[in-house]
């Protein structure tokens, strides 16, 4: 955002403004992670067993007035295909997930904030 005069000044530092920015930000940084994990899956679920439920299951859900965006996935056995077991070595998502999109993650916070 450029700044020209003292309206454009105040219109850069409105808390209100700026905390609307950040709950765009963290929406579509939200839609971004549950994408990138159902893209994930198909990935990370080679061993044939694979029947699509964890993917179905990924959901992204707003909390505290849109400033916190929870990601996951629901089934029961998610944790041990995530970080594995005694007998079964991990199928992580979550990580790689990450590692995707952290670049893409801080520039769409940098795009809401130049609007």
């Amino acid at each position: 955002m450029i700044v020209k005069g003292v309206a454009d000044y105040k219109k850069a530092i409105d808390p209100k403004r700026r905390m609307e920015a950040l709950k765009s930000a963290m929406r579509k940084n939200a839609q971004l992670a549950k994408r990138q994990m159902q893209s994930q899956t198909v990935i990370a679920y080679v061993k044939g067993y694979s029947t699509g439920a964890t993917r179905q299951s990924i959901t992204a859900e707003e909390r505290d007035g849109g400033m916190t965006q929870a990601i996951g996935a629901g089934m029961y056995y998610d944790p041990f295909v995530e970080l594995g077991t005694i007998k079964m070595s991990p199928e992580p998502i979550i990580l790689p997930t990450a590692q995707v999109i952290e670049n893409e993650v801080v520039m769409n916070v940098l795009r809401e904030f130049e609007k």
